[in-house]
């Protein structure tokens, strides 16, 4: 009765993909349940990154992205931020919402569970003076940097817009090409010039 009745049965895949796994063989007992294999779809993929509530209210639907894979360090991918989870997750007091970011097309050999680095491009400035974030500095009258005057290094307090892991821009206080001290060593430095300036 089974066989008439399979006789005319067709297994059809739901989407185009590849066969990743076969769970099922000749003569295998099986049940209703039994899942008979992995299929994946490696025409696209998506990754899924976890970030901070104090950092969600900055990505958007749309967004651009670079992804860098720990498979291949040298050949970032394009991405597009594709979905945001409206639940978080919360763990230890601290809640994540996850991100989604589908891949650009790339010649890259990718496969399921690569892991990756994500940076998200949230907004963007241009013709702006930008300092490396090694030359800020904070004191109780606010942020400055050191910079090099007639011979002699003068506290300049600044006022800074957007930054990243590098670079912080510098809305007021700096002019192109003025040359900011990003290390300065305990001693020696234009050491036979006055510190002017500084408090």
């Amino acid at each position: 009765l089974a066989e008439n009745r399979l006789k005319d049965a067709t297994l059809a895949a739901p989407f185009s993909g590849r066969l990743a796994t076969l769970n099922v063989h000749v003569n295998d007992t099986v049940s209703p349940a039994t899942p008979a294999g992995t299929l994946v779809d490696v025409s696209r993929f998506h990754l899924e990154v976890a970030i901070d509530e104090t950092e969600i209210a900055r990505i958007a639907v749309g967004q651009p992205a670079q992804v860098t894979l720990d498979a291949f360090p040298d050949a970032p991918v394009a991405g597009t931020v594709s979905r945001i989870d409206l639940l978080g997750t919360s763990a230890q007091g601290i809640v994540d919402y996850t991100v989604t970011i589908a891949l650009e097309g790339t010649s890259l050999e990718l496969r399921p569970l690569m892991t990756a680095a994500i940076e998200v491009l949230v907004e963007t400035r241009t013709n702006v003076i930008v300092v490396p974030n090694r030359a800020l500095r904070r004191d109780s009258d606010g942020k400055y940097v050191e910079v090099v005057r007639g011979g002699a290094l003068v506290r300049v307090g600044v006022e800074t817009g957007i930054s990243n892991d590098e670079n912080t821009e510098i809305v007021s206080g700096l002019s192109e090409g003025e040359a900011v001290v990003v290390n300065r060593p305990r001693e020696g430095l234009l050491s036979a010039s006055p510190f002017g300036g500084m408090r």
